[in-house]
């Protein structure tokens, strides 16, 4: 017996069907550009598609993601060089302190220095959207308060923000036994 999508939704109910609709769109998304990073760096194969357990977004970044894809994508391009720096995933990233700043915002009114962060951070992780609203951001004319205030800005972000959740080890023992055969079909997903 198969059930229609509409029955599955009817069962479980529609925020959990929006939830487990988001969740699959970041899948296929984190797929895709693991695949794509692959195909430029072939040798970081096992780092790669084993830091895909840390590509989920939390709850606050997911919110953003479901209308905003190039968001979530700008989070995993972030974890995924650092896989092959070999570098922790468990500060946050810059998707990840703009999400937060935005969310801020909209509760009250953020100083100016973490109004400049801000900008810089939309700049960085959205810069295509960013450029249709560069000169709106030119007339304010942000800067910042001192030399050096928007990196200890993003520090403390970085940091009170920080993930231990994204814990992770990578896992070479088990890329050995794997041959060359299945590497090559992984490197050829288009």
């Amino acid at each position: 017996m198969t059930m229609t999508l509409d029955l599955i939704t009817e069962i479980i109910g529609q925020p959990l069907a929006n939830e487990i609709g988001n969740a699959l769109d970041c899948v296929e998304i984190a797929e895709e550009l693991i695949a794509q990073t692959i195909r430029r760096h072939p040798s970081q194969a096992p780092a790669l598609w084993d830091s895909f357990t840390v590509l989920m977004p939390r709850t606050f970044l997911l919110q953003f993601t479901r209308d905003n894809p190039p968001l979530y994508r700008s989070h995993v391009q972030e974890l995924l060089q650092r896989a092959m720096d070999r570098e922790s995933f468990v500060p946050a990233t810059k998707a990840e302190m703009l999400c937060a700043l935005s969310n801020a915002s909209m509760g009250y009114p953020l100083g100016h220095n973490p109004s400049f962060v801000m900008v810089q951070l939309f700049k960085d992780v959205l810069p295509e959207a960013y450029e249709k609203v560069r000169p709106d951001f030119e007339r304010v004319q942000l800067h910042e308060v001192y030399k050096g205030a928007s990196d200890e800005t993003l520090a403390e972000l970085r940091h009170k923000m920080r993930d231990e959740n994204r814990k992770h080890k990578l896992d070479l023992q088990r890329w050995f036994w794997v041959s060359d055969e299945v590497k090559q079909s992984i490197l050829a997903v288009p």
